[in-house]
Parts: structure tokens; C-alpha cells; sequence
């Protein structure tokens, strides 16, 4: 958690953090300040106390609700840094520098933030050169926001929680239009006429995210057929709904601006359905529940992928413990993380070099499935899962898991 984050700096040496950015799709600098839509701005922390939000004047609204302390791009003397060093970067590098100084910061530095590589490397070597009492230091693979973020408070499982509802009534009425439409012959079409293709259900489901203050990160998987068994492939829009045929959605937005997402996926199938893809759905709804019940607290992750595995191998299926080329049968981890990232800790899958456990506050998704490319069709089903703190494992939001023939009432 966010109160975790001085304590995990002292465990590593870290005397200060230095963010950059802006607080945009930042998810470092959102988990520091909040939902301050911060084009661009700068934080610096120390690891005993003392703190500076810096931010564009033209910001200044947006900066004020952190309750953070502040100054402006002006009061920095970001023109003047920038016009020494002759370009953008290197000014704001100095910046940071003038705020390190002014919060008294001595020892070892971490950067963070969404920044490309090589303008971190290069503002990284400009605090060097100016700060003989800062050494710039690397963080461990696992960074000390990892290990923060691993964890939620109160207030950020109802803020997911929330978000999880939004984003399931726009599956919703997505899904009772699917279901409402005429078929005809193998075809399905739209009650106003025409074809109903997938690019329909994609900028319907789109439009009802938006309307919740919802967006696509990077899009919406919404595959069928053949498209559908290959797990992340986002689907043809120009392809025809057919009856008899898998769809999966992976839906998986977050809040306009940054913040926190939801991950949640369900397959559907329009139609008479398949006896074939009745049975995979069948053993992927029981593996998905098998596996929420296997549940305990202080235990390793990845110990759930083996397990599921079991499942699957028991039933005749190939799995990706038996060969991580297989692109048939069940080929991906159970589940990740998730917060103010699609994917955080903790991972359940992976090599025993993860030492992810399922601690109390975590919020990780169980996201069984089969797949089969050579015969078109696939079942994944997917949903966040909050380890409470009296040792219980809760869906953090229900929402119907039936294959098909759901009709809205």
C-alpha cells in the first residue's frame, strides 16, 4: 500500500524518488498524486519525510486536490534550466535537481515514471554531473511501487469495484443486443438490418464505456471463430457474426486520464451450440471455479497454474507446463494482478523463480482457457478476485457466465 512506500525505501537504501512524466497514463505518478491529469510535472520524495509536486502553471487547478506541496514550472526555473542545457530534457533534469536541493536530498536517488528509455538514460547522466552528493541508482527488478501496489486499501477495492460495474453494464447491454438479433441461416443480423458484424459489437461496446467514463487502453479483444483461439488476438471487424461460432470478450478498460482498470472476459457463443464447445466450456467454467476455491492466503501464486494444469491434463488436454510451445490446449498463465495497470503483481504462473504470494489486499484475476486453432473455436473466462483480509476470496464484481441463450427479459 501507499503508506508502505517510506519504509520500502529505507529497506533498499533509497534516501529520495524522483517521478517524472507527467501524470497521463503514469501510473506511478497517478498512485503518488492521485487523478491529478497532470500533462506534465515532476515529484520528488524523501524517504524520511519532505516532498515537492512541481507542475505547469496552466495546472494548477488540476495539482491543488493532491494536497501535496507545490511550486510551478516557473517557480522551478524550468525556462532557464532548459536554455542552459539546450534542450527540453535536460531542463527538466535540472529541475529536478533544483528540487532535490531545496528538499535537502543527499545519498541514493531511484527514477521512476513512464518516460522513454533513452531520454531517462540521458536526463539519469545531467543529475549525475550536477549532484555530487546524489548517486542515481537502479531499483530491483521488483520495484519498491511493485511491491506497494501489490497490496489495496479499503478505498481502492471500492474504487475497482466501481469501475468493475461500469465496465460490466457496457458488456451487458452489449451482450443483450447480441442475443436480441435475428438470425438467419448461419448469419446473424441487426434488428434495424444488415449484417451484424464484429466491428458493430466493438463500437457499441466502446460507446457505452465512454459513456461511464470508461476507455480502451489498447483496445477490447472481441474475437470469434479461428480469431478467438489465438488468445490475444483482437478480432477481424469486418467479420460476420455467425451462429454456432465462439466469441470472446476480453474487456478491459480503465478511467479516462489514468486510474484504475477492471479485466474481465466471457465467451458466448450465438445459436445452437456446438457439443464441442459445450464440452471446453464446460471444463473451463469448472477449472475457473475449482481454481477460486482452491484459494488460501499466504501462498505462493504460482502454485494455482500447476494446479489448473492438473485439471486441465486430467482431462485429456495439452498444457503449457508440457511444452511452452504449444499453441493448442491451455497455453497461458492463470492470472495476474491488477490496479492501476492492466497487469501488476501478483503473477500466478511463471518459472519458481516467482515468489508472488496471495497475500491479504491483493486483486488478481483467474482467467482459465482452451484453445483450439485448427478447429475455430476457444473458451476463456476471466475475473478479478479480492483476497479480503479475514482470509476469504471474493469475485469483486458477479456478472452472468452463461455460454449463450440469454435473452434480455
Amino acid at each position: 500500500m501507499k503508506s508502505e512506500i517510506p519504509g520500502l525505501m529505507r529497506e533498499r537504501g533509497l534516501d529520495a524518488i524522483a517521478v517524472l512524466g507527467g501524470g497521463v497514463d503514469n501510473p506511478v505518478m497517478t498512485y503518488l498524486t492521485g487523478k491529478a491529469r497532470l500533462m506534465r510535472s515532476v515529484f520528488v520524495m524523501k524517504a524520511d519525510g519532505g516532498s515537492l509536486l512541481v507542475h505547469s502553471p496552466m495546472e494548477r487547478d488540476e495539482a491543488a486536490p493532491t494536497g501535496l506541496p507545490l511550486i510551478d514550472f516557473v517557480q522551478a526555473g524550468l525556462k532557464g534550466f532548459t536554455e542552459e542545457e539546450g534542450s527540453d530534457a535536460g531542463g527538466e533534469a535540472r529541475m529536478v535537481c533544483h528540487v532535490m536541493e531545496k528538499l535537502g536530498v543527499k545519498g541514493k536517488v531511484a527514477l521512476y515514471g513512464k518516460v522513454e528509455a533513452n531520454r531517462l538514460l540521458y536526463q539519469a547522466e545531467v543529475i549525475r554531473k550536477r549532484m555530487k552528493n546524489v548517486e542515481v541508482v537502479p531499483d530491483a527488478d521488483r520495484s519498491i511501487f511493485d511491491d506497494a501496489r501489490l497490496t489495496k486499501d479499503a478505498a481502492e477495492i471500492e474504487h475497482m469495484r466501481d469501475v468493475g460495474r461500469r465496465t460490466c453494464e457496457a458488456i451487458a447491454l452489449t451482450r443483450d443486443y447480441l442475443f436480441s438479433c435475428p438470425i438467419e441461416g448461419t448469419r446473424v443480423v441487426k434488428r434495424e438490418g444488415g449484417p451484424l458484424r464484429i466491428g458493430d459489437l466493438r463500437a457499441m461496446l466502446r460507446a457505452e464505456l465512454i459513456k461511464r467514463g470508461l476507455v480502451e487502453r489498447s483496445g477490447t479483444i472481441l474475437s470469434m471463430g479461428r480469431d478467438s483461439a489465438v488468445p490475444h488476438n483482437f478480432g477481424n471487424d469486418e467479420a460476420v457474426v455467425e451462429t454456432g461460432k465462439t466469441i470472446i470478450f476480453d474487456v478491459f478498460p480503465g478511467e479516462i486520464g489514468g486510474g484504475y482498470v477492471f479485466d474481465i472476459t466471457r465467451t458466448y457463443c450465438v445459436g445452437n451450440v456446438p457439443e464441442a464447445v459445450q464440452r471446453i466450456y464446460d471444463d473451463v467454467l469448472e477449472a475457473h471455479r475449482s481454481s477460486i476455491a482452491a484459494l488460501k492466503l499466504d501462498t505462493f501464486a504460482r502454485v494455482y497454474q500447476d494446479k489448473v494444469c492438473d485439471f486441465f491434463e486430467s482431462r485429456g488436454y495439452s498444457t503449457i507446463r508440457q511444452n511452452d510451445a504449444n499453441t493448442e490446449g491451455y497455453v497461458h498463465g492463470l492470472g495476474h494482478g491488477v490496479g492501476l495497470e492492466v497487469h501488476e503483481r501478483p503473477r500466478l504462473g511463471g518459472s519458481q523463480n516467482n515468489v508472488d504470494k496471495l497475500v491479504a489486499g491483493t486483486v488478481f484475476t483467474i482467467e482459465p482457457g482452451l484453445y483450439f486453432e485448427s478447429k475455430g473455436m476457444a473458451v476463456r473466462i476471466e475475473d478479478p478476485v479480492f483476497a479480503r483480509p479475514d482470509g476469504k476470496f471474493e469475485v469483486l464484481v458477479e456478472f452472468p457466465r452463461e455460454l449463450t441463450g440469454y435473452r434480455p427479459a
